[in-house]
């Protein structure tokens, strides 16, 4: 962004959106979707995922059978920074091929609905903290910008084969590993997984209904500045089973959706 990006025209369109979807909801791929700033903490569990308990997830009961699904959030910014796919790597040292994210920071410009869902976020932490009484979790911690409070969201391109050891693997999309870069860091220990994948949309006009719809979108497509809408997941990762890390971020990236430029 310059100095001749249109904050006020930004935050205005941007607010406007926010509530559109915060009332009429989105498609998604999970039941659990809900407006971050409108996220029901009642009845959420902190719940452990993966065979080695380092990552903890807020989840849900499904109403049909009672298992425990992750709270899926959504919220809508403007984008500031991103570090997104194609990812092109040279030799790398396996043990750090399982740093690699995508990774997306989204800005509010000070709307009321933006900040609402970051103090939405940190109750949630909250929560967390309690769950995990006397051990230091860091906190939420909102870095404040140019472009006003800004939230991070980012998705780990491997996963661990000891955290999940009947997983099945993913092969990478061509625009994700367009080199086969990714593919070759790939080994027995380290897999990339459909916890892993992170979907691109772009918003489009029905050419048949004339509503809004979403078309798959190619990530390089994304700029700064653009209005966009993420949804992730509420996660914790801990160095071991019983002593926390320090995260700020602390929100899991599976759909990145452009709004507008």
């Amino acid at each position: 962004m310059d100095d001749f990006y249109d904050k006020v025209g930004a935050a205005s369109k941007l607010e406007d959106e926010a509530r559109e979807r915060r009332c009429s909801g989105t498609d998604t791929y999970t039941a659990t979707f809900q407006h971050l700033a409108d996220l029901e903490l009642e009845g959420s569990t902190v719940t452990e995922i993966g065979a080695c308990r380092k990552n903890w997830k807020l989840c849900v009961p499904c109403e049909e059978d009672g298992v425990l699904d992750e709270v899926v959030f959504g919220v809508q910014g403007v984008l500031t920074n991103v570090n997104l796919v194609p990812i092109t790597v040279g030799k790398m040292d396996p043990r750090r091929a399982i740093r690699l994210t995508q990774r997306v920071e989204i800005a509010g410009l000070g709307t009321p609905t933006f900040e609402e869902a970051l103090r939405k976020l940190e109750s949630a932490h909250d929560q967390f903290s309690e769950h995990f009484c006397g051990q230091d979790i860091g906190k939420i911690d909102p870095q404040n910008g140019e472009f006003g409070r800004a939230l991070a969201c980012s998705n780990r391109v491997f996963t661990m084969r000891a955290d999940y050891p009947t997983e099945q693997s993913t092969e990478f999309e061509a625009g994700v590993d367009p080199l086969g870069s990714l593919e070759k860091l790939s080994t027995k220990d380290l897999f990339h997984g459909p916890g892993n994948v992170v979907k691109y949309f772009r918003r489009a006009t029905d050419p048949k209904g004339g509503g809004r719809i979403f078309d798959s979108g190619f990530p390089g497509s994304f700029k700064v500045g653009d209005l966009v809408e993420i949804q992730g997941s509420i996660t914790i990762p801990l160095r071991s089973s019983d002593e926390a890390g320090r995260q700020q971020e602390a929100s899991n990236a599976y759909r990145v959706d452009k709004m507008q430029s």
